[in-house]
C-alpha cells in the first residue's frame, strides 16, 4: 500500500507529481510482469520444441498477435549463449534448436493462422447462408 503525503492546499503541480510518482510504480510493475511472460514462454516454446518440434511451438506462436514470441526467441538465443559458456550441453542444445528452428516456425504459424482465418471465414459464411 502507498502512502502519499502531499501538502493541505493541492496544486496542479502536486497533482501531477503524484500521477508522476503512480505511473513510475504501475511502469516497473508492469516490466516486472512483461520479463516474467517472456521467461515462462521462452520455457514453454523450448520444451514444447524438444515434444512436438516445429508443429508445437507454431501452435503456441500462432495464437499471439504481440512481439512476445520473437522476445522468447531472443532470450533462447542468449539462454543458449550462456549455457554453452558455461558447458551445460543439454540446456545449450534446447535453446539453439528453438532459434536455429525460428524461420520454419514462423512459417508454419502463418499456415495455421491462414488455416484457421479460412475455417472462421467459411463458418461465418455458412451461418449467413443459414439465415436465410
Amino acid at each position: 500500500m502507498f502512502f502519499i503525503l502531499c501538502p493541505i492546499k493541492r496544486t496542479v503541480k502536486d497533482a501531477l507529481r503524484i500521477a508522476n510518482c503512480f505511473y513510475q510504480h504501475i511502469s516497473v510493475i508492469i516490466c516486472k510482469i512483461c520479463k516474467d511472460i517472456i521467461w515462462i514462454l521462452t520455457q514453454q516454446l523450448t520444451h514444447a520444441m524438444e515434444k512436438d518440434g516445429v508443429v508445437g511451438v507454431a501452435k503456441i506462436v500462432s495464437g499471439m498477435m504481440t512481439s512476445e514470441p520473437e522476445h522468447a526467441k531472443a532470450l533462447a538465443y542468449r539462454l543458449f549463449t550462456i549455457a554453452e559458456r558455461k558447458g551445460w550441453a543439454q540446456e545449450a542444445y534446447a535453446y539453439n534448436s528453438l532459434v536455429i528452428a525460428w524461420p520454419e516456425v514462423q512459417s508454419k504459424a502463418a499456415e495455421i493462422q491462414a488455416q484457421q482465418s479460412n475455417t472462421e471465414q467459411m463458418t461465418i459464411f455458412e451461418s449467413e447462408s443459414e439465415v436465410k
